[in-house]
């Protein structure tokens, strides 16, 4: 998988995200009953287009299919609201995605190149995640995953798109009562599938503009392009 394309799915994760942060409000269940799926899709739209920044850092495991690979990373995020994000993986980084709303700068060390080009917007699908993910009913079929412990404080679900898309499917593991998101299971067109875990999540905090803008490092190649 290209880096684009790995960034692509992370873009898509963390765009899940993002909104769900602000005291998001705690939707009534009974205790020790599970929600319903009419709950889960109500509680999650009301959670989301509510944060305006959020900071977390994540476990990514890549599985591809067809070379039967495992590939496991760590990173950080910044995300803020509309369309700014950084995203750095690896330790020393080893790459980057950075976003300012109008400039994008993906970042490869190996490579030591950086490629410039315009912000996607609304043609990437980042942004109308980011945007319209409230309206999760009209965008996936929803389907409430058994619960394998009893009694846990989670829900799962499974997403299909309503439309074909970049992905089959989407597993969301959320808190019961404010659907915060904890672990997210995403599996391609091509049944590749990718697994998050978000920890350290910090939400609506100021984060500086230069956070969202590239500096390359000396030695580093810069190639400007339009939209991949």
């Amino acid at each position: 998988m290209s880096i684009y394309k790995k960034f692509t799915t992370l873009l898509l994760g963390m765009a899940l995200f993002a909104p769900l942060g602000r005291a998001a409000p705690e939707i009534p269940v009974a205790a020790g009953a599970a929600p319903t799926v009419q709950e889960v899709v109500h509680g999650v739209e009301q959670a989301y287009g509510t944060a305006t920044s959020i900071r977390a850092e994540f476990l990514q495991v890549d599985r591809s299919k067809a070379l039967g690979t495992e590939v496991r990373q760590r990173g950080k995020i910044s995300l803020e609201r509309p369309r700014k994000l950084r995203i750095d993986m690896g330790t020393p980084v080893a790459s980057s995605i950075v976003s300012d709303g109008k400039t994008m700068w993906i970042f490869t060390a190996k490579d030591k190149q950086v490629v410039e080009m315009p912000e996607m917007g609304g043609s990437s699908g980042m942004s109308v995640l980011l945007e319209d993910f409230g309206r999760l009913g009209d965008l996936f079929n929803v389907t409430l995953m058994p619960d394998p412990v009893p009694g846990k404080a989670s829900v799962t679900v499974q997403l299909v798109p309503k439309q074909a898309g970049a992905f089959k499917s989407l597993k969301l593991t959320l808190s019961k009562q404010k659907y915060v998101l904890q672990d997210l299971v995403l599996v391609n067109q091509l049944d590749d599938v990718t697994e998050m875990n978000f920890t350290a999540v910090r939400m609506n905090q100021d984060i500086p503009d230069a956070e969202f803008k590239f500096v390359p490092p000396p030695g580093v190649k810069v190639v400007k392009t339009g939209a991949m």
